[in-house]
């Protein structure tokens, strides 16, 4: 709850007697439009500026996307495509979209096929509506209008078999045999979309528990050093601007 602004106070992962190692990641992010979006009759939310645009996808076919102005540095984007598209080809439609945005080729009020038309979550309609003067648009301009739901959502996923975990379980397990167990990715998600903005929050783990080990006997003599009286602790950076500067240190007294 501390490192999610209190939008998640559930930790996803479990720990028990046999975790050897837990690995876990706390996001959040909360952008606000630059403008609050109004709410029509219907109580849908209204975006008359930001990028709103048709796009040309492969995976997906046409699809329209809506992106308001933030203000902190996160773009959100809706992207929406005909209702026969599969999930999944959206996605990678979203995919293609995203590319786009990302190499500046994403332009407010794109037409694709030339004249636009009405389409599958788009309509295209004569309107009389009323302007500041400083704010009339010219003839041929086409004004854009997205309608948006608020929405909310909360969702708890095994990750254990997403794409990139099996690689950092191999990484780590590089480390030695002890963590070569099981392993388990668990993530919980919040989000939420309203008229000023996003909220969302991830907390996802990594753990891995006792594998099978090999146990070779050895006969050799063992050392055991007690620290039951009090005692310094020091701890020392290495390597980088900070390398050999202490970090930390205490005089710990046991028992107290």
């Amino acid at each position: 709850a501390e490192h999610t602004s209190g939008l998640i106070s559930q930790f996803p992962g479990a720990v028990s007697p046999e975790t050897l190692l837990l690995v876990a990641t706390a996001l959040v992010a909360q952008p606000r439009w630059a403008a609050e979006l109004r709410t029509d009759d219907d109580g849908m939310l209204i975006l008359d500026d930001g990028l709103q645009t048709l796009v040309n996808t492969e995976a997906a076919g046409l699809v329209a996307v809506a992106k308001p102005f933030s203000r902190d540095g996160v773009d959100v984007i809706s992207v929406i495509a005909a209702p026969e598209v599969s999930p999944r080809d959206v996605w990678r439609g979203v995919d293609e979209v995203v590319a786009r945005l990302n190499r500046g080729a994403l332009w407010h009020g794109e037409c694709p096929d030339g004249a636009l038309a009405d389409g599958h979550s788009w309509t295209v309609r004569e309107v009389t509506e009323n302007f500041i003067a400083w704010e009339v648009p010219e003839v041929s301009e086409l004004r854009w209008r997205s309608r948006l739901p608020r929405w909310n959502g909360a969702t708890r996923s095994d990750l254990t078999a997403a794409p990139g975990v099996a690689e950092v379980v191999a990484a780590l397990a590089a480390a030695g045999p002890a963590l070569r167990g099981p392993s388990e990715c668990q993530q919980a998600a919040t989000a939420a979309y309203d008229e000023s903005g996003f909220t969302a929050a991830a907390v996802t783990t990594l753990d891995i528990t006792t594998g099978v080990l090999e146990f070779v006997e050895r006969t050799f003599d063992r050392v055991e050093i007690t620290f039951d009286r009090p005692h310094a602790v020091i701890a020392i950076a290495r390597g980088g601007p900070w390398g050999g500067v202490p970090v930390f240190s205490a005089w710990v007294t046991p028992g107290d």
